[in-house]
């Protein structure tokens, strides 16, 4: 039996895999247990750890909804229809800055800047990197499971490897198969095994059904999801 904790970069998921698809509304706890059993059926996940910040409504598309939209997705990760996923969240950092202006076709001229909002989500790696590494070294698991195509992780996975070298690490790339996007090598080099892509079906497996039961009130799958 493999001791499996599963650390989920939320934003890297999302936008490599969700952010264009109807699957959204995705058990993310049922599809990794499917995922990690496929590459070894003796594994047991002992932990489901899932990273993400809070959107700012001001500034996506759909405004409020989209903030209402995250948090009854939240609420679902933590309902009754799977183990306890462990949400870790933290914030966007949104502050104006001068860029190069991009003209498709030449290169980055550093005279030629525009005002722009920066935005960037903070704390989120550090956080993954920090309670991957603790695991690792606690002798609680015999295995690892990153989700991510972030080489900003390529530490965590180097210091596991050297601290803890018994603990087996595994790599899922949120990632379409004819995406286009490649497996970043840094990560999967240092990854004992590596899925390099979820397919649609898998993803379409593991749907929360639209009504979801809670421990107050059930939340309902958004109707533009």
């Amino acid at each position: 039996m493999a001791r499996t904790k599963i650390f989920i970069d939320g934003f890297n998921f999302y936008f490599g895999l969700l952010k264009y698809s109807p699957h959204k509304w995705l058990n993310i706890h049922s599809l990794f247990e499917f995922l990690v059993h496929e590459q070894d059926p003796a594994s047991q996940i002992t932990g489901c750890h899932f990273y993400s910040a809070m959107v700012k409504g001001k500034l996506a598309s759909r405004g409020a909804r989209t903030v209402i939209s995250q948090q009854a997705y939240h609420q679902a990760l933590r309902s009754i229809y799977t183990p306890p996923v462990e949400l870790v969240l933290s914030n966007h950092q949104i502050e104006s800055g001068l860029l190069p202006r991009y003209v498709e076709g030449v290169a980055p001229n550093k005279q030629d800047r525009v005002n722009v909002w920066r935005i960037e989500e903070k704390e989120t790696d550090v956080r993954i990197a920090l309670d991957a590494y603790r695991a690792a070294i606690s002798g609680s698991i015999d295995q690892l499971v990153v989700s991510s195509n972030d080489t900003d992780l390529v530490p965590l996975l180097e210091a596991v490897r050297t601290d803890a070298p018994q603990v087996r690490i595994g790599l899922v790339i949120p990632k379409k198969k004819d995406s286009g996007r490649q497996a970043a090598k840094r990560l999967t080099e240092l990854a004992h095994w590596t899925r390099k892509y979820v397919r649609p079906e898998e993803l379409e497996a593991h749907q929360f059904p639209t009504k979801v039961a809670t421990a107050k009130k059930p939340v309902f799958k958004p109707d533009y999801w």
